[in-house]
């Protein structure tokens, strides 16, 4: 049989398998309705034995009997919040063909294998169950009599590491550089410290035993540590043979293979890591049919038949019940009296198809081997040689959370601009995720397309399509090159403003209005990398538009920069293309006659120590909210009427709003879409309004979708306005003219919008 590198994909973990027999006895879960554990986070353990029939440990000595169950009680090993477990499950000594299922005790038995064994044979699975009542789990065999035995590795609660998921990749084969099988009684050291950081707790990797010359096993356990008496991986001689080995690390990332007997060469290909900081958690769940050829289940339309040689199969995931936000799933591909020697290999339908191979089969054998089901709601499983029939089963999902235990930001909206950081553009996404790879954020800012957010190590982080993020477009989070000690940062339309904990101002992106201010002609399309706002120290605060830049001085003045088409420069001047310089102004000048500013936002906007709220510019749409006629412009500030006692401002150049430090909210401006949020929709308003029914916001935030928001002190998001991409959460109306809550969403401590979409940072995510 030809060998292929054996791997699992992303988020491959461990798995149940499938009862494979007569069509007759082949069906879903007992239970129409699936149950899911809680999303849960990985614990790794030193390897123990936790079951074995043949001496006694953890049930009576004696092999388990046809249509018989054993239970295997876990509650001295995990503790009383953990939700699954993962274990190496093996069978020895069967004296008929059978299978062997686990499942939660307390539960129905689900029609679903994890091990299939023909008589006198040793096969090991690794398995993930979720926990039944008083943390155990059974085990039931079929017919004929076997021995189990269960070694633990680990288990998933609320405590713990995260998965992370890498490119599959080879990092040991004893075939080459250097050769040299494993000899009886040998231990060879597998280093991971070059694949994997330093805070990882646990690998997982596929362990390949191929051309051992007597009956043996190998066990992994992590480097440093007494061998543990346990096996990962049986071998016959002359087999080859893949398992999943979800093993602790040891000392300085490194993790020991022992070989038993005789001599084998080891392959291992890394799959992923356990880490405080990655983001997927694992949610166990009642095992569900996916696919079985033999019956045609999966398949639309529902046409029975084998795969035949060098034919692939679309396999839908849509099909599954479980959550929405899954990014991964864990099933067990089982093949099934292959016609001829082949191979079997699932890829996820948004990568390129792997040289490598999941399952590798002889003819007329039984065998199942772990593998993802990627993340896009499809993956295609392709056969190499001969017919085959193939069945899958879910045993759980990977949701992705935000990385690392603090500093999250969570998007949603639009996506075709890639503004949600996960990755994708297919779609856009009303539920509020993760944005991936981001974390110990402190401050995030919306754009247009684009988003950044400020790390706590003074970094900035952009993602979606601009000019103002790296290499003009990005599915996820991308550092912005060239800047460091960064304290407060502001989003335009294609640019992007930061202040340096030394009160500096530093300016990316576009610059076709000199909203760089730098006083140099950079061209129209500006600079992708940070320069230097010229002249400008001591600033406390700054805001960017589309075509402006904005800063306070700790002075409270308030200087501006970039296009005065319509008065945004706040100079007094007005734009008369007749006299040179007075369109735009590629260098900060002062706003006239404003002191004592303590904060700004775009398009002319500012917040004073007194509590009042000026603005300047065009009065379109009645924008100045200083009860002045629409359309006309003002050159100087004004104050904003009526308004005092103002904490906070948030505005775009069509919406301005104010948050009171009464934590009420206020609104002026255009209303079509009910951006006023105060029960009203149409026409405009030039004085501030109340926001209806907000009493105690702790901040506000505002989109270029015509759209507001606001956070209230239990970390909930309210919004309103335009829903046109889903940026007022699901569930939502087309438009709301007063809040409602973004679901799925807490913790929230402030929320920015971009075009048609939101994100918001939460601190202490619960997950």
């Amino acid at each position: 049989m030809r060998i292929r590198r054996s791997v699992t994909f992303a988020f491959a973990l461990v798995l149940g398998a499938v009862l494979v027999g007569a069509p007759a006895s082949i069906g879903a879960p007992a239970s129409p309705m699936p149950v899911l554990g809680a999303a849960s986070r990985y614990t790794p353990l030193a390897p123990v034995r936790v079951l074995d029939t043949r001496s006694g440990l953890g049930a009576p000595a004696g092999a388990v009997g046809p249509g018989r169950t054993i239970t295997v009680d876990l509650s001295a090993k995990v503790p009383a919040g953990a939700t699954a477990v993962v274990v190496n499950l093996t069978g020895t000594g069967a004296t008929a063909a059978t299978y062997v299922t686990a499942w939660p005790t307390g539960e129905d038995r689900p029609t679903v294998s994890n091990i299939n064994l023909l008589p006198n044979q040793t096969r090991p699975n690794a398995v993930t169950v979720r926990l039944g009542a008083d943390r155990k789990v059974d085990l039931f065999n079929d017919s004929g009599s076997t021995h189990l035995i269960v070694d633990l590795a680990g288990y998933y609660g609320p405590d713990g590491s995260k998965y992370a998921v890498l490119d599959p990749v080879r990092v040991l084969d004893t075939r080459s550089a250097p050769a040299g099988a494993v000899g009886p009684g040998g231990t060879i050291s597998l280093d991971l410290s070059a694949k994997v950081p330093a805070t990882a707790t646990a690998v997982v990797f596929n362990l390949t035993g191929t051309g051992p010359t007597a009956a043996t096993f190998v066990t992994a356990w992590p480097h440093g540590q007494a061998r543990p008496v346990v096996s990962n991986l049986n071998l016959a001689p002359g087999e080859t043979a893949p398992n999943l080995v979800t093993v602790r690390l040891g000392a300085d990332r490194k993790v020991d293979l022992f070989n038993d007997s005789g001599s084998t060469h080891l392959i291992a290909d890394l799959a992923g890591y356990y880490d405080p900081a990655a983001d997927a958690l694992f949610v166990p769940r009642t095992p569900q049919r996916l696919l079985d050829t033999r019956t045609g289940q999966g398949r639309y339309p529902q046409d029975p038949g084998p795969l035949g040689p060098g034919q692939w199969e679309r396999v839908n995931l849509w099909a599954l019940t479980g959550p929405s936000d899954v990014v991964g799933v864990v099933a067990n591909l089982t093949g099934i009296v292959p016609s001829a020697n082949t191979f079997l290999t699932a890829s996820p339908g948004y990568q390129a198809v792997p040289a490598v191979s999941n399952l590798n089969l002889a003819a007329g054998q039984i065998a199942a081997n772990m593998i993802s089901l990627g993340a896009d709601r499809y993956f295609n499983l392709y056969n190499d040689s001969g017919e085959t029939h193939v069945a899958i089963d879910v045993a759980g999902y990977f949701v992705r959370t935000c990385s690392g235990v603090s500093g999250c930001v969570f998007a949603w909206g639009q996506a075709e601009a890639g503004q949600l950081g996960d990755g994708t553009v297919d779609t856009d996404r009303p539920q509020p995720k993760p944005v991936r790879g981001l974390s110990e954020v402190t401050a995030v800012a919306g754009g247009l397309a684009e988003n950044l957010a400020l790390r706590s190590d003074g970094t900035v982080w952009a993602w979606g399509t601009g000019q103002d993020v790296p290499g003009g477009k990005s599915l996820v989070a991308v550092q912005v090159p060239g800047l460091a000690n960064i304290t407060r940062i502001s989003a335009g339309r294609n640019n992007g403003l930061a202040m340096r904990s030394d009160g500096t101002v530093w300016a990316w992106g576009k610059n076709d209005h000199g909203q760089l201010g730098d006083g140099v002609d950079h061209g129209p399309d500006g600079s992708p990398t940070p320069v230097r706002v010229l002249g400008l120290t001591d600033v406390v605060a700054i805001a960017t538009s589309g075509t402006n830049g904005y800063a306070v001085r700790s002075n409270g003045t308030v200087f501006s920069w970039g296009d005065n088409t319509y008065a945004q420069l706040g100079t007094g001047t007005l734009c008369d293309k007749q006299v040179p310089g007075s369109c735009q102004s590629n260098v900060p000048v002062q706003v006239s006659g404003l002191t004592g500013a303590v904060a700004v936002s775009e398009d002319g906007f500012a917040l004073r120590s007194d509590g009042t709220a000026w603005t300047w510019g065009t009065n379109y749409w009645g924008v100045l909210g200083a009860n002045l006629p629409l359309n006309s412009v003002s050159a100087v500030p004004v104050q904003v009427y009526g308004l005092t006692g103002v904490a906070k401002i948030s505005g775009t150049m069509q919406n301005r709003y104010a948050l009171k430090s009464d934590g009420t909210v206020w609104s002026w401006g255009p209303n079509r879409e009910g951006q006023l949020g105060n029960g009203t929709t149409g026409g405009n308003t030039i004085v501030p309004v109340q926001v209806s029914g907000i009493a105690n916001a702790t901040s506000i935030g505002s989109g270029e979708g015509l759209n507001g928001y606001a956070v209230t002190p239990d970390g909930q998001v309210l919004g309103w306005g335009y829903n046109i991409a889903g940026q007022l959460g699901p569930n939502a109306p087309l438009s709301s003219n007063v809040p409602v809550r973004v679901t799925g969403l807490a913790g929230a401590t402030e929320v920015s919008g971009y075009y048609a979409g939101a994100i918001a940072l939460v601190p202490h995510p619960a997950n």
